[in-house]
């Protein structure tokens, strides 16, 4: 059992904040130790090639649900937050005077009166002598700005050494040589540190639901995509165990290329990049069965459903008729369904799958956030 963590972290970032301020309310039977180990993001989303537009970038599909996302989350960990920042951390000032700090309770005292400053009391933490006062409610009596120059090579030194160990975007936990990405896998590092009943946060359950509620799930899915499938086995299961809620499933097959293609372009682009193989799977996936037997024989069985003889058989194994399911796949009219499913995606919100939707409001994206949907299958509401 594990009892310290190395918390990879930059202040800019709203999530790095949600998470530490989320892990250290977690109660705990055991003592733990946060190893603090500050990186300047831009640095590392630069040499993984990745980045991260709820902190620069143009307006996006993708950019607005990570605000939405953290919005919702910090109302379920009950982490207060002022989202808009007026101050933006241009160069990683912050990050060179934590990183100039060798004691690690020293790092952790500044580093937690950084994370109250900006994102509750929207200071300028580039500013030194802003920088010096909150160093001294900290009880730290710094040079700021000698320290800030100090601590450039340690922040790189952290920063490569944070490369090396495959970490691409914070809040990064790193417990028993393992790495956990986002505020969303606490308890998977809370297993680690020995608490195995540690499961996803769940605000609303089934036995709390009002008598004969009934609810709706959209699920928009592309077989190409693993999370999918993932997430398309979960929603099985899930609905067994939100009983007595009733949870109608309707399954909705989009382009994952087309999703993309058209948060960069126009529509009808994003349905000419579709792949034509999906199209024809199209009219095969309206039925849930076919849909999940299809997503679990390509991502357990990899059998090539591009082939026309092997859907066939997925068909039939599912309980249908492949030839009948198959000429129909041919008509014009399913085509205009995948244009519609495409397009009600698109105007939910979707950049991506897997997405949902409850009752057909707010798009939720991944299946890293399905105890959100559970919840809200069990009437659960958030105001976004």
């Amino acid at each position: 059992m594990a009892s310290e963590v190395e918390f990879y972290y930059d202040i800019a970032c709203p999530f790095s904040y949600l998470a530490v301020s989320a892990f250290r309310s977690i109660p705990r039977e055991n003592p733990i130790k946060i190893q603090w180990m500050p990186i300047y993001l831009d640095s590392i989303k630069d040499r993984a090639g990745v980045g991260s537009p709820i902190v620069k970038g143009d307006c996006s599909a993708k950019k607005v649900w990570m605000e939405r996302d953290l919005k919702m989350m910090c109302e379920r960990y009950n982490v207060p937050i002022n989202r808009s920042p007026r101050y933006e951390d241009q160069d990683g000032t912050p990050q060179k005077l934590l990183a100039s700090i060798d004691n690690n309770g020293d790092r952790e005292k500044l580093s937690l009166a950084l994370f109250s400053h900006y994102w509750l009391k929207d200071c300028d933490i580039q500013d030194s002598k802003v920088l010096e006062n909150i160093a001294k409610e900290a009880g730290l009596s710094l040079n700021v700005q000698q320290q800030i120059a100090r601590g450039e090579e340690p922040l790189k030194k952290l920063n490569e050494e944070a490369n090396k160990l495959g970490i691409f975007r914070v809040p990064c936990f790193r417990v028993s040589r393992k790495i956990y990405f986002g505020p969303d896998r606490l308890h998977f590092v809370e297993r680690e540190l020995g608490n195995n009943q540690a499961s996803e946060l769940r605000l609303r359950l089934p036995s709390s639901a009002t008598p004969g509620h009934r609810a709706k799930l959209t699920f928009y899915y592309d077989f190409v995509s693993p999370w999918s499938y993932i997430a398309a086995v979960a929603i099985e299961r899930l609905v067994e165990q939100l009983k007595p809620v009733t949870v109608d499933v309707e399954w909705v097959p989009v382009s994952l290329p087309g999703l993309i293609q058209a948060n960069k372009a126009p529509v009808e682009a994003a349905l000419d990049a579709a792949n034509p193989a999906f199209l024809k799977a199209t009219g095969r996936d309206m039925q849930m069965q076919i849909a999940l037997r299809g997503v679990q024989e390509l991502w357990t069985a990899d059998r090539d459903l591009s082939d026309d003889k092997v859907v066939a058989e997925v068909i039939e194994e599912a309980g249908y008729d492949a030839k009948d399911i198959l000429s129909k796949a041919e008509e014009d009219n399913i085509k205009d369904q995948f244009a519609q499913n495409m397009s009600r995606a698109l105007k939910a919100g979707a950049f991506g799958v897997p997405a949902f939707q409850v009752n057909d409001g707010t798009l939720i994206f991944g299946q890293d956030r399905l105890n959100i949907v559970a919840d809200m299958l069990c009437g659960w509401n958030c105001n976004l």
